[in-house]
């Protein structure tokens, strides 16, 4: 028992598969297709969204300063959010080509995981502000004019609502979106590294 070479006995092993690279396409481009979604839900609806809150502003005539001042922040927060947000939109366009150059498809998805990390952590918590602001200062004239209980609900279901979001549901989509980039860009750089080997 002592005479056996453990080395030998690795190097017979047999290698494992690399993945295969169609695969690895497919999922990429899957990726892709899905964030380029994801932009076009997220610019509708937050123009929308916009929209609407201007043309309550609109319409409504609000008194107090507060209130405009409320609509403004809110509207910049998200001006501001999907600004940063379409810069992704050249990375995840369909002119990319991995046959062309390996090396560029691999810097073009590096960059795409720079640029969600910065929409995530820092574009993310200006919104979270701007709009918690916003609707804080949108609420006053109207708080004005409500009981001290419904004040308390109007207030505390905004807080509980942007905190359940800014500790719940926004770590998990981080989560979600960096584990789905993160292995995609480690797969293919282990399948760049296989073929600049040989």
């Amino acid at each position: 028992m002592s005479d056996i070479d453990i080395k030998a006995l690795w190097q017979q092993q047999p290698a494992m598969p690399a993945p295969a690279v169609a695969e690895l396409l497919a999922r990429v481009a899957k990726l892709k297709k899905k964030t380029r979604t994801k932009l076009a839900v997220t610019n509708v609806l937050l123009v929308a969204t916009c929209i609407f809150i201007v043309s309550i502003g609109w319409l409504y005539h609000p008194r107090m300063v507060t209130t405009r001042l409320g609509i403004m922040l809110m509207v910049i927060a998200m001006a501001t959010y999907l600004l940063a947000y379409n810069r992704i939109i050249p990375l995840v366009s369909n002119k990319s080509n991995i046959d062309q150059d390996t090396h560029s498809y691999l810097q073009q998805l590096i960059r795409l995981r720079q640029r969600q990390e910065f929409l995530y952590r820092t574009m993310l918590t200006l919104y979270f502000i701007l709009l918690s602001a916003g609707l804080c200062l949108y609420f006053i004239e109207f708080a004005a004019r409500m009981t001290m209980l419904w004040r308390v609900v109007t207030y505390g279901g905004t807080a509980c609502w942007v905190l359940f979001n800014w500790f719940y549901i926004r770590p998990r989509i981080i989560k979600k979106q960096q584990a789905g980039l993160d292995d995609l860009i480690s797969r293919l750089q282990g399948i760049y590294e296989q073929f600049t080997a040989e």
